[in-house]
């Protein structure tokens, strides 16, 4: 039986200290909402590890704050994620505009 890819990790006094000052900060969404304090919200991290393409990044976490209809769209993205059809059916697609 195949092992779940995830983990949960410690993240660092210093990382703590930054996703909390975000969190309690007053500022605007990705999608241009504003976020007050007080507002759901959600905070989403992205790890560019040393496989990372653009290596201005590798070894550094990317920590957004995202209000709450954003958060919404996110985890229905995220529970809604399905395999790729197979490279030839995309090559297919790009050719004919469709299946």
């Amino acid at each position: 039986m195949l092992a779940r890819l995830w983990k949960l990790v410690s993240i660092t006094l210093e990382q703590q200290r930054v996703v909390e000052a975000l969190w309690l900060s007053d500022g605007v969404c990705s999608c241009g909402n504003i976020i007050k304090r007080e507002h759901p919200k959600m905070c989403m991290a992205q790890i560019n590890s040393s496989w990372c393409e653009l290596p201005a990044v590798r070894n550094t976490m990317a920590v957004g704050i995202y209000c709450g209809r954003c958060a919404e769209l996110i985890d229905v993205c995220l529970k809604s994620l399905k395999k790729l059809p197979e490279a030839d059916k995309l090559k297919r697609m790009q050719i004919s505009g469709g299946e």
